[in-house]
């Protein structure tokens, strides 16, 4: 079995599919963390060197070699924008950690790591972001989680009885 953790920066897919994957024994990947290694740059030096459209390739890339693994899976939140990674994710059982715009403000306010909001206004480029991406979280999820006043460990067990694990 695969399991994709989908939705927002700051939702918490890294943190909580650690968790996941720890209590079911799945080996845990971190889409971005591979994207790092393959390209010996962190993910804001990518954006600010080589831009998103070639982020989104190397995304792309490593989110298609990871097919037929059985693994726990963070991916980053922009998996959702390309076609092609969207019939992968099918492939497996999607959960969207949905958070919402005050809890994803709050989360990240003081992180400085993040292109897409770096050096903007967050609420605006969260509910720009949000606003594109949001049906397709949506749309791609199997299992869609409230994020917001659960901890990572509730988030963590409350996916476990959903699936049945």
């Amino acid at each position: 079995m695969i399991i994709y953790f989908v939705g927002m920066m700051g939702s918490g897919k890294s943190t909580v599919s650690k968790i996941f994957a720890e209590k079911t024994n799945y080996p845990f990947i971190d889409l971005d963390i591979l994207i790092q290694e393959k390209a010996k740059k962190s993910i804001q030096e990518i954006f600010e060197g080589d831009g998103e459209k070639l982020f989104r390739k190397l995304e792309s890339e490593t989110l298609e070699a990871l097919s037929g693994e059985d693994a726990v899976i963070a991916c980053g939140g922009g998996i959702v924008l390309k076609e092609s990674n969207l019939k992968q994710l099918k492939s497996g059982t999607v959960v969207y950690l949905n958070a919402s715009i005050p809890k994803l403000i709050h989360r990240l306010e003081k992180v400085n790591n993040r292109p897409l909001i770096k050096g903007k206004n967050i609420e605006d480029e969260l509910l720009s972001i949000l606003d594109e991406r949001g049906r397709l979280y949506t749309e791609a999820a199997n299992i869609i989680i409230d994020v917001n006043d659960k901890t990572p460990e509730q988030i963590t067990n409350n996916l476990i009885e959903q699936l049945n694990l």
